[in-house]
Formats: structure tokens, C-alpha cells, sequence
């Protein structure tokens, strides 16, 4: 083939690895793209179910000291979408007249089950 002055181009095997190339790391793109997805929805989970938490513990600080709610011991499990909750009373397990109460947030995502526990004291105010 005779090569015209000034017609210098890219042979089809150049173009060819270029474009293999091009696509491998457009692959390795996407693949991050996922991993992200899936970390991102993880940690959105992991914040909705602490939060979740905190407005129960907010419900029951707003509680008086002698409520139903704060009798030792474990007190039911209320679900609400894919979180599910309980909480725990101890009597005096820090300070006399207080109430440690724990609060079991767990949720499933993927086949796993997630718990967030948080954990405050109620003290009886005179």
C-alpha cells in the first residue's frame, strides 16, 4: 500500500488495543460505581437505624421517672419497617435511683442482620 504524503494515521490494530483499553477501565468504573452503591445504602441503614433509636430515647427521656415503660426488665419488640426495637430496663445499675436502659436496634440488609445498641441513664429528679 503506498502511504500518500500528509494520510499518516492509526492503523485498525492501534484503534483496536485503544478501544480494549478504553472498555477495561470504563468495567473498573462501574464496578467502584457498585461497590459504592452498596457502602452508600449500608451506611444510609446504619444512620436511619441510630436515629431511629435516638427518637425512641428521646420518647422515653420525655417519660416520668415511675412510667410503665421504665420497669426493669426487657419490654417488647416493636417493628416499624426494617428496623425493629427493643429496650432493657436495670434498676440502680449505675447510681441509686436511676434506670439503665439499652436499646436493641436491628435490621437486616443482604441476608445480614445489623444491631445498633445505645444506652442512657434516667435519673428520678426530687
Amino acid at each position: 500500500m503506498k502511504i500518500l504524503k500528509g494520510q499518516r494515521g492509526f492503523s485498525l490494530i492501534e484503534v483496536m488495543v485503544a478501544i480494549t483499553i478504553f472498555a477495561v477501565g470504563l468495567l473498573a468504573v462501574a464496578g467502584m460505581q457498585t461497590t459504592s452503591i452498596v457502602g452508600n445504602f449500608s451506611a444510609r441503614a446504619t444512620t436511619e437505624g441510630t436515629e431511629f433509636g435516638l427518637g425512641k430515647v428521646e420518647e422515653l427521656l420525655s417519660l416520668p421517672f415511675d412510667h410503665a415503660d421504665f420497669v426493669a426488665g426487657p419490654h417488647a419488640t416493636v417493628t416499624e419497617g426494617i428496623y425493629s426495637y427493643t429496650w432493657t430496663v436495670t434498676d440502680n445499675a449505675q447510681l441509686d435511683n436511676t434506670k439503665t436502659v439499652q436499646i436493641d436496634i436491628t435490621w437486616n440488609y443482604r441476608g445480614i442482620s445489623h444491631t445498633t445498641d445505645l444506652i442512657f441513664v434516667k435519673a428520678d429528679t426530687i
